[in-house]
């Protein structure tokens, strides 16, 4: 038997937040079928998916220098009093 996943559940084992698993979809870059207007996805369609294809990198965030001041307090960015 077929075992059909829904967005959480793609979510979930791709390791991944469900607005990722959406824009995937609407790239067209993972396979996709609807029931009504609510998208699910094949399992064994997903795995060969998985094996085959290269997911989204995810970016760095930039992060900025920590600061010391001068009582001795560190903070990410100066603060204006």
């Amino acid at each position: 038997m077929q075992k059909i996943l829904t967005i959480s559940e793609v979510a979930e084992r791709l390791g991944m937040h469900p607005v990722s698993v959406y824009r995937l979809v609407k790239e067209a870059r993972l396979p996709v079928f609807r029931i009504g207007r609510m998208l699910r996805f094949d399992a064994d369609e997903l795995e060969k998916w998985m094996l085959n294809a290269k997911l989204p990198r995810r970016r760095k965030r930039r992060t900025r220098p920590v600061q010391s001041t001068s009582n001795g307090t560190r903070h990410s960015r100066k603060r204006s009093v």
